[in-house]
């Protein structure tokens, strides 16, 4: 399987406008004002885009995976976007 695997150059943050609660890498529930992005993963064969959040580790973006993959080509706004959304 062929994937793209990004590495956020400056890191992405995103803000919340409420706290949203995640599930940790440590296996506890934790809320978060803001994440920070450290890895976007491409799976173009799959049509999934993953990313990956300091503390939470991989989460599939649905917003942005399957029919709406590639439809346009995401970009690091539209990351942003569906991360609040989650």
């Amino acid at each position: 399987m062929v994937a793209h695997l990004f590495r956020v150059k400056d890191s992405m943050t995103v803000t919340f406008d409420q706290p949203k609660t995640f599930t940790t890498l440590s296996g506890e529930s934790k809320q978060f004002s803001s994440v920070i992005v450290e890895r976007i993963a491409d799976l173009p064969i799959r049509k999934i885009i993953r990313i990956y959040i300091t503390e939470i580790g991989f989460i599939r973006l649905n917003a942005l995976s399957d029919n709406n993959y590639d439809n346009p080509p995401w970009t690091n706004e539209m990351i942003i976007e569906a991360v609040r959304n989650l």
